[in-house]
């Protein structure tokens, strides 16, 4: 679960991109009734943000390891 936290703060540095279609029919011309659009997100601003996430979702998965590691030993010792 960490490591898709990682991949997932990594993914939020691409562009969105999203699809619209429509068909409106309140319009009295039927030429202008379909609609078709295309919004792109672009990431640029707030790049600490997401940088402070991909550290976060890293330290988290790194503290996991350790705790893991500490409890392999524990029961290695019994």
């Amino acid at each position: 679960g960490s490591q898709a936290a990682i991949r997932l703060a990594e993914l939020q540095n691409y562009p969105d991109f999203e699809l619209k279609a429509s068909y409106e029919t309140l319009w009295d011309q039927p030429e202008y009734r379909p609609m078709v659009g295309i919004a792109i997100n672009i990431p640029f601003i707030q790049q600490e943000k997401r940088n402070a996430a991909i550290r976060e979702a890293i330290s988290n998965y790194k503290r996991l390891e350790s705790e893991y590691a500490v409890l392999a030993d524990k029961i290695r010792v019994e």
